[in-house]
């Protein structure tokens, strides 16, 4: 019953987040780009996303979700929403893939992402994404397949300061590739809601302007049914309660004229799927460069460097998971305007 709910809440969501700039487009009569939002220096594959390999935070406030003017009910602000299309495409280069076995080359999937501003320093969005690569498994079932899960993000964005941005989400990831995938009772999935936190340190002009970031986030994960082989050795489920990521940044200006800009991120990130009873730590490594052509459209160039915690069964030893995996993005920004 609770899932039959949860799924109709999702469906009734959605429906509310597509609907909003369609209501937009009918009460302005015109969609116009305008400046391109500055460039996130997360490890996420698109803007606002959690990490792109796992329900990680994004690194530091980003002026994706900027609700409007910084003045409450400022004449000029505006309450239609943006629009950002987001093509990508994934290129895995390593990995706990089996050697020899093929792995994704090239794949191209779009997503996209609505933010509507509510007040000055308050919106809602709606992000919706892919994570693609290759997984590997071990032992007599030695065999590599191909994820290419869908996701889904809603938050509502806070904006304290500049530096100080705060974020209330739910996150939902369905896994594609098993058989496990459409036999298990509602699919092999993640479902969780988060408070983040992200603060932004001054730009250090010495530097060039470079900006360090960090983040904080507190998860929520619904309890889950684990698999019995799984429970039986490791004693339980883990789900049904919080669990602290976090990450940092760092953001350095090349050429501010070229809009071109190199990052690096470091994130302490997990998964917690349901159908197993713990959840899978990461450490996580992402490095690239971001290049704002105009103001209508960017690319992201992420390079990500995946390693498994080795927290014992099932992930002992050479078992640990280990992935790298290259992901061009492009954000086709439009704002619509009155």
């Amino acid at each position: 019953m609770a899932s039959i709910l949860q799924r109709a809440l999702f469906a009734r969501l959605l429906g509310i987040a597509v609907a909003l700039p369609l209501l937009g487009i009918a009460a302005s009569g015109v969609a116009s780009a305008q400046a391109s939002p500055a460039p996130s220096t997360a490890a996420s594959t698109a803007p606002n996303l959690p990490s792109s390999t796992t329900s990680g935070p994004t690194a530091a406030p980003s002026t994706n979700d900027k609700a409007g003017s910084k003045s409450a009910g400022h004449a000029g602000m505006s309450y239609l929403p943006t629009i950002d299309i987001i093509p990508q495409s994934s290129f895995a280069t390593g990995g706990d893939y089996t050697p020899g076995m093929p792995t994704p080359q090239g794949t191209v999937r779009t997503g996209g992402k609505i933010s509507q501003p509510l007040l000055s320093n308050l919106s809602a969005s709606y992000q919706h994404g892919y994570i693609v690569e290759a997984v590997g498994t071990h032992g007599a079932n030695t065999q590599s397949i191909f994820v290419d899960d869908p996701i889904d993000d809603f938050r509502l964005n806070y904006s304290a300061s500049k530096s100080l941005a705060a974020a209330l989400g739910y996150f939902y990831r369905h896994r594609t590739c098993c058989p496990s995938a459409t036999n298990d009772a509602g699919g092999v999935s993640v479902h969780e809601t988060y408070l983040e936190l992200n603060y932004a340190f001054p730009a250090i002009a010495a530097l060039g302007g470079t900006q360090f970031g960090i983040t904080g986030r507190a998860t929520h994960t619904v309890a889950h049914k684990p698999a019995t082989p799984f429970n039986s050795l490791t004693g339980g489920d883990e789900g049904n309660r919080v669990w602290p990521t976090g990450g940092a940044s760092v953001s350095i200006p090349v050429d501010p004229k070229a809009g071109f800009t190199v990052f690096g991120n470091y994130t302490f990130a997990k998964d917690y799927f349901n159908f197993t009873p713990i959840a899978f730590w990461y450490n996580i490594i992402d490095y690239g460069f971001t290049k704002n052509v105009n103001p209508y459209l960017s690319f992201n160039l992420d390079t990500t460097n995946l390693t498994q915690h080795k927290q014992g069964f099932p992930f002992e030893g050479s078992n640990t998971i280990h992935r790298t995996k290259v992901v061009l993005t492009a954000d086709i920004h439009i704002a619509l305007k009155h």
